[in-house]
């Protein structure tokens, strides 16, 4: 699931499918799919839109909330690693 969250926040970040897919070295629809992985474990709900110029992609009310938590969500694994790492290094020495 942290690889979802990671292309949305990309997806959200860079308003574009294609921007997120070469910034992460995947395929387009493979973002595509973990967007809609993303959208079918939250009920359904839609968390981007298309915007009416440019192609670009919008966060929907919905989409904001998931994009906070899901920052939060991220930077509490990336400390957590980092905590863990060092200790982890020194346990197996």
């Amino acid at each position: 699931m942290f690889e979802e969250l990671r292309t949305f926040v990309a997806v959200a970040e860079t308003k574009s499918f294609t921007k997120a897919a070469k910034k992460l070295s995947f395929s387009q629809p493979a973002v595509s799919q973990q967007v809609k992985r993303m959208e079918v474990f939250f009920n359904g709900a839609t968390l981007l839109t298309r915007a009416s110029l440019g192609g670009n992609v919008d966060l929907t009310k919905e989409g904001e909330l998931v994009y906070k938590r899901c920052k939060e969500i991220l930077a509490l694994v990336d400390a957590t690693m980092s905590e863990v790492t060092p200790h982890r290094a020194t346990e197996l020495t």
